[in-house]
């Protein structure tokens, strides 16, 4: 099959309210499945036709703010999980800050960059997070260690220092 995308597809949950841009508008909550420059694909319980134009309202974990915009639905299908029916819906961005897009496409391929170089490290995360406790117990007693020494050498040349004065003292003040 060939793709008929402009863009890439991104793995994105989130929720999603829509709004039809009708005589009658109809609100609807959908489930987000994924993101793109170009649009979006969602879950939902209620079919939204064809062609409709949309306002919608995504919200993610990913953005500090509502995404918000208008957009027309290009693709509708049903789908079957076990006993529940959902339809598919993907709808074309029309308006939107594209900024805001681009700042929510770079998070998400950040966090996807990070959970591939997590997935990659898993073993040596894993096993240096097994030794920080040691880590961290033998630089406490390196530092004890070496400020007890400190201590020790600053008393000890605090004694040769008494003593060298001492010693002056005696030998110029013998009468």
């Amino acid at each position: 099959m060939i793709e008929q995308r402009d863009y890439k597809r991104l793995d994105l949950g989130g929720r999603v309210r829509l709004r039809t841009s009708m005589e009658r508008p109809r609100v609807f909550r959908a489930y987000l499945d994924d993101i793109s420059f170009g649009g979006f694909q969602v879950y939902a319980k209620e079919r939204i036709n064809l062609g409709d134009d949309i306002d919608f309202e995504i919200m993610t974990r990913l953005a500090n703010y509502p995404l918000r915009g208008k957009g027309k639905v290009r693709h509708v299908s049903s789908i079957k999980k076990g006993k529940a029916s959902f339809f598919s819906m993907g709808a074309e961005f029309t308006d939107i800050n594209k900024k805001k897009i681009v700042t929510l496409i770079d998070k998400i391929l950040w966090y996807k960059n990070i959970s591939v170089s997590y997935r990659r490290h898993k073993r040596e995360i894993y096993f240096v997070l097994k030794l920080l406790p040691f880590m961290i117990l033998i630089t406490w007693s390196v530092l004890k260690i070496t400020d007890t020494m400190s201590v020790s050498i600053n008393k000890e040349r605090e004694y040769e220092t008494k003593f060298n004065e001492a010693t002056i003292y005696y030998l110029y003040n013998r009468h």
